[in-house]
């Protein structure tokens, strides 16, 4: 079998961490691999894609949108006998598909891995018609299906769920270490408003008034926003933890999150929305409970009481009673809470769970 997996780049990006799990799992199983990018400069994930035994076909996009990608595609689906081809992210999804068309093979999978928005803007809308050509639309979540779906009710067929895959074995699932006289916490994300930061320090300062004796340090792994709005609420985040002197250490962009999620006592996710987030699936891998705003599939992912503590993202009040109850656990309770979470991701958010989902699609004939 040989696959082509497409994609806009291989840099540091969810998605483009997605599709190299997926390149290594198909080669692991015999797979011939393929990855086409226009955005050759992006090089994050580009040794793990060669290491695997993947071959990286690589053009430069000159313009915006630009039919040289179209054509180039084309002309690789013609010679080169796929078997199948998957393309993550949008804009890559409408290159292959209109690259594909009129043709019905080979076997076309779009992936959208983000959140699908409940209102989507006109553009988006627009783009979601040419899923048409396509044979399968896969969402990494399925409150984004649902959501799909209700914009584009003739695509309701074609909409498939498959969960982010997370290398577990790069993931060591020792237990909670026991909470001394400090509490750390991690967040992993870019720090947009999104992920709602600002919630979070204004419950971590409500947490600290109510429990002076437990210290509590947060640290942020993620890249700074490069955006007028996001880089405006980065400043005013910033400003008001040193306002606040709360104990938060910003780490930047980490190729280390393993090690990071090894280190702390639990996770902390606030996002107002999300798609999927790696950094939860990746948490529980680490078999690190999950403490995350009770929005899109959170609840699907985190088992209240079991896995972490579920919250209302908007409500500084509510994500501190989660961190509060987190904090009178006993270190058995919370180890074992660790626990619970690596068993769910072995189940469900396995390489080899992702991969057989793909393939079974790949090889629908119906």
């Amino acid at each position: 079998m040989k696959c082509l997996l497409v994609i806009d780049s291989l840099g540091s990006g969810g998605a483009q961490r997605q599709i190299t799990l997926l390149a290594e799992e198909f080669r692991r199983r015999g797979i011939d691999v393929d990855v086409f990018v226009y955005h050759p400069e992006g090089d994050f994930f580009r040794d793990r894609i060669l290491a695997c035994g993947a071959r990286i076909i690589e053009m430069k996009k000159i313009r915006r949108f630009s039919m040289d990608v179209v054509f180039r595609l084309r002309r690789l689906f013609r010679e080169s006998s796929y078997d199948g081809i998957i393309a993550f992210l949008v804009t890559p999804s409408l290159y292959a598909e209109l690259a594909r068309a009129p043709r019905t093979d080979p076997r076309l999978i779009v992936s959208y891995r983000a959140s699908f928005p409940i209102q989507p803007p006109l553009r988006l809308r627009l783009l979601n018609q040419f899923h048409c050509f396509a044979d399968a639309i896969v969402t990494n979540s399925a409150t984004s299906s649902e959501t799909m779906g209700n914009v584009t009710p003739f695509l309701r067929d074609r909409l498939r769920v498959i969960y982010n895959g997370v290398d577990l074995s790069q993931y060591e699932a020792g237990p909670v270490r026991p909470v001394e006289e400090s509490l750390s916490i991690l967040c992993v994300g870019t720090i947009y408003g999104v992920k709602n930061g600002l919630n979070l320090a204004r419950a971590l300062v409500m947490h600290r008034d109510r429990n002076p004796k437990l210290r509590v340090r947060l640290s942020w792994a993620g890249k700074s926003p490069v955006d007028r709005d996001g880089m405006a609420y980065h400043r005013q985040l910033i400003d008001y933890v040193e306002r606040e002197s709360l104990d938060w250490e910003w780490l930047g962009e980490r190729s280390d999150v393993p090690q990071l999620l090894s280190d702390c006592h639990c996770l902390v996710h606030p996002s107002l929305h999300e798609g999927l987030p790696n950094a939860v699936c990746e948490a529980l891998a680490a078999g690190r409970p999950v403490l995350v705003s009770n929005v899109c599939d959170h609840p699907r992912l985190v088992k209240e009481g079991v896995t972490g503590f579920l919250f209302v993202p908007t409500d500084p009040e509510s994500i501190q009673s989660a961190l509060a109850r987190f904090c009178k656990l006993s270190d058995t309770e919370r180890s074992g809470m660790g626990e619970a979470a690596r068993l769910y991701a072995e189940s469900e958010l396995s390489c080899a769970r992702m991969g057989d989902s793909f393939l079974d699609i790949l090889q629908d004939n119906n």
